[in-house]
């Protein structure tokens, strides 16, 4: 039983070469389940940090890049499930609503399944929740310190594996009853080369769970 593990793909920044990839690998490994790490798009027009202007950029553009890639994703894998586990930048438009429009933050027709179209069989998992996938916690992530793998072994106390830091990174840790359990970062789908960091250490990659082992595959 394998469940493949995609991490922040941050559409419209994303690797076109590195998401082709992901979803030719994944295809072949034949998973049962897909799990979407979170932060699938960045919404930026509606950030509330200070960015550049994109004069070409709007959200109407991200909307729809993102809703070709959804369709790309379920019919790379119609015969798996898919899990959509939503993280800091999906909770962008909730955030956006309940700022400037809070009398409409209820509408179903805003939500984010509905403005995205995303098809009806996947399951949409709201941010800050964890999914349990084969005996392991799958997240989308709140920390990105280069310990976040000793936290999450010290603080779970289970395998887990998260998206958010965008590092690809496995650490393995005995319990005193023997049992060996694993902390993975899934890295990203991301461009590495973004304007607001000088430098970055992020690698293409994901994750995969099978029979309760955690691997990770990394973009060459």
């Amino acid at each position: 039983m394998l469940t493949l593990c995609i991490p922040d793909i941050h559409i419209p920044d994303h690797d076109p070469d590195a998401l082709s990839w992901a979803l030719r690998t994944g295809l072949a490994l034949r998973p049962y389940k897909v799990i979407l790490l979170g932060d699938v798009i960045n919404f930026d027009p509606i950030c509330r940090f200070p960015k550049p202007p994109r004069a070409a950029l709007t959200l109407q553009d991200e909307l729809e890049a993102a809703q070709h890639v959804i369709r790309r994703i379920d019919q790379t894998f119609k015969a798996a499930k898919i899990v959509w586990l939503c993280g800091n930048h999906e909770e962008r438009l909730t955030k956006y609503l309940w700022r400037n429009a809070p009398e409409l933050a209820d509408l179903q027709e805003l939500a984010l399944e509905h403005v995205l179209r995303v098809p009806v069989r996947w399951k949409v998992v709201p941010p800050m929740k964890m999914y349990r996938e084969q005996g392991v916690f799958v997240f989308h992530g709140v920390r990105w310190s280069r310990t976040v793998l000793d936290y999450n072994l010290r603080e779970y106390g289970v395998s887990s594996v998260q998206g958010h830091s965008h590092r690809l990174d496995v650490k393995h840790h005995r319990l005193a009853n023997g049992r060996i359990i694993s902390a993975a970062e899934a890295g990203t789908l991301q461009k590495l080369h973004v304007n607001y960091c000088l430098s970055t250490d992020w690698c293409h990659g994901m994750a995969v769970i099978e029979n309760g082992a955690i691997r990770i595959l990394r973009k060459e």
